[in-house]
């Protein structure tokens, strides 16, 4: 599991007044890892899950919960899964010179 302290901790989260489930935390207020490409049973390919797994972001768990009382987006196709993912490829390269 990948809870760590919540980026956004505040007293309105509806997990503030729950136990605390992250070491050094007093809060119950945590943050979690949220897959903006979801659900996972959409991505079943190599290039799907390389794709699911590159478009994620650390956020409050009750923000996470709020993404999935919607829709889930509609799937990319598999053209734009690999120029994203060769777009991000290149980002990485130019930071490590």
């Amino acid at each position: 599991m990948s809870r760590r302290v919540c980026p956004n901790e505040n007293k309105n989260c509806k997990y503030y007044d729950m136990p605390s489930c992250v070491s050094g935390t007093e809060s119950g207020c945590y943050g979690d890892i949220h897959h903006e490409a979801f659900p996972r049973a959409a991505y079943k390919t190599k290039l799907e899950k390389e794709f699911r797994n590159a478009s994620k972001v650390f956020i409050c768990r009750a923000e996470h919960d709020e993404q999935h009382s919607f829709p889930a987006p509609e799937k990319p196709t598999a053209e734009y899964m690999r120029q994203y993912l060769g777009q991000l490829a290149s980002q990485t390269i130019e930071e490590a010179m």
